[in-house]
């Protein structure tokens, strides 16, 4: 085909494909509340481990923070504030940029504001980071090439200009409309395609999570006798997760209305029967920006903006991000960037496109368990555990044992030191940190030089969860 002949075949099926991607202004507003209250939330449930997690303080001063790269440390203050008024004074900030998001006031600052802060929190400590966290950062940069203000602001903020709430509704299609739809997609369908252990193909897969003590809710246990459920809702799962990406591509019609119902219900599931934090919430909150509006028999007009260097940039971005998720399909993110020249490497990993999606993939996990951080030894049945306080149960299995974390980014902080080999210097700072909050607030300190980290571990197997196995994660030690 002669280039006179494809420029020609591309002029004809422009407006064609620009269907296919379309979103409606109003579905893009929504977005910018979603995403400023989502960010609200998060501050709020970070805040209650402002010290803990943020500061020279608690569990991972500075010096011991991975260290991001030159570009990624110098949008990220939080690596310059060591005290708790100083981390406070930025949660304030990111706060008030959350809130202007939110109204639509200087959308494109605010948007930009609230990304580097987030980004800048989530470097000061990603050990406590979830899947979660990933999608609200990568949504909130895609949303930076799209306009956001043109509906649902306050009378107070158009007063005197142009109002554009007063605006008619319309759909747009762009190089951005497109990133953000592929971003969204490329979650669930890439992790489809990783799902490709025993487990989701006989159909157990959802009965393994259940198991996982670490997010599955109590009142789960009564579905784990339900066999064929559960095979039905692993098939589910899996459809959802391969159709769903695709229906986003068909344009402004009742096929994306059920996607985002779909992935809407997915998330739904999620939070009804696992304890995953904020993921589920950020999930259905960001999913929006999808949903078509009016009559589909007679949709809106669509609008093709002109190519700004804001959408060629996104366009190059939709573009590499299409192939970085192809290549994760052979080689790991990590086995990608060693052949990658560093002025490539580290805006890749700036903006979060070196990304692998693989929730509960290729197989559920089917280690799981609980800590018990105590100077007892495990034939004595009383004792103070600093994680769960002091009772009659020290070594028995809590119920529910998502309980026994203080709170959801604490678990993570300690699932994460579990998979990194408990590092001693940070089980350290984490015992060193509760023994003091506990002296803090009880009569009778605790003698740190005698407490010990104990992970009781628990393996699933297809009879159900075998004995508790404990392994002492702090001091290291072969038996005890």
């Amino acid at each position: 085909m002669s280039r006179i002949t494809l420029q020609r075949w591309i002029q004809r099926n422009h407006l064609r494909f620009a269907k296919l991607v379309a979103l409606d202004t109003r579905s893009l507003s929504l977005l910018r509340i979603a995403l400023g209250a989502l960010i609200l939330i998060d501050l709020g449930l970070r805040a209650q481990d402002l010290v803990a997690h943020y500061t020279d303080q608690g569990v991972l001063p500075l010096s011991q923070t991975p260290t991001p790269s030159w570009l990624g440390l110098s949008l990220a203050p939080h690596f310059l504030a060591h005290t708790p008024s100083e981390v406070g004074a930025l949660f304030g900030l990111a706060a008030l940029a959350a809130i202007g998001l939110t109204i639509g006031f200087r959308t494109r600052w605010m948007i930009m504001l609230s990304w580097i802060l987030l980004h800048s929190l989530q470097s000061r400590n990603p050990f406590v980071n979830h899947a979660g966290d990933k999608v609200l950062l990568l949504m909130l940069f895609w949303a930076a090439f799209l306009p956001l203000d043109h509906h649902f602001r306050p009378r107070i903020l158009t007063k005197g200009k142009a109002d554009k709430n007063a605006c008619p509704p319309t759909t747009i299609a762009s190089w951005a409309t497109t990133g953000i739809l592929l971003q969204f997609a490329s979650i669930y369908f890439m992790g489809a395609l990783r799902k490709t252990g025993e487990t989701w193909w006989n159909g157990s897969a959802v009965w393994y999570t259940l198991q996982i003590d670490q997010y599955a809710h109590p009142w789960t246990r009564s579905l784990l006798d339900s066999q064929r459920l559960l095979e039905a809702a692993t098939w589910l799962t899996l459809a959802i997760e391969f159709v769903a990406p695709i229906l986003l591509f068909t344009g402004t019609g009742w096929l994306r209305r059920l996607a985002v119902c779909l992935i809407a219900m997915l998330h739904l599931g999620f939070l009804l029967c696992l304890d995953l934090g904020l993921f589920p919430y950020i999930s259905i909150g960001v999913c929006i920006f999808a949903f078509p509006w009016g009559n589909t028999k007679e949709p809106a007009p669509i609008t093709i903006p002109q190519l700004t260097m804001g959408n060629r940039v996104a366009g190059y971005l939709a573009i590499t991000l299409a192939f970085w998720n192809m290549a994760t399909l052979r080689w790991y993110p990590e086995e990608i960037k060693e052949n990658l020249p560093s002025p490539i490497r580290v805006p890749f990993e700036l903006v979060r496109l070196d990304q692998y999606w693989s929730m509960f993939a290729p197989n559920p996990m089917t280690i799981d368990g609980w800590y018990v951080i105590t100077e007892e030894e495990q034939t004595s049945q009383r004792g103070i555990n600093l994680l769960g306080g002091d009772d009659g149960r020290l070594w028995e299995k809590p119920i529910p044992v998502t309980e026994s974390f203080p709170s959801d980014r604490w678990k993570e902080y300690l699932m994460t030191l579990s998979d990194a080999g408990d590092p001693p210097q940070l089980w350290k700072n984490v015992v060193s940190f509760l023994a003091a909050e506990h002296s803090r607030n009880n009569p009778t300190p605790v003698n740190v030089d005698r407490l010990r980290v104990v992970y009781m571990m628990e393996r699933s197997t297809a009879d159900g969860e075998a004995s508790p196995e404990p392994e002492q994660a702090w001091p290291r030690a072969d038996s005890f």
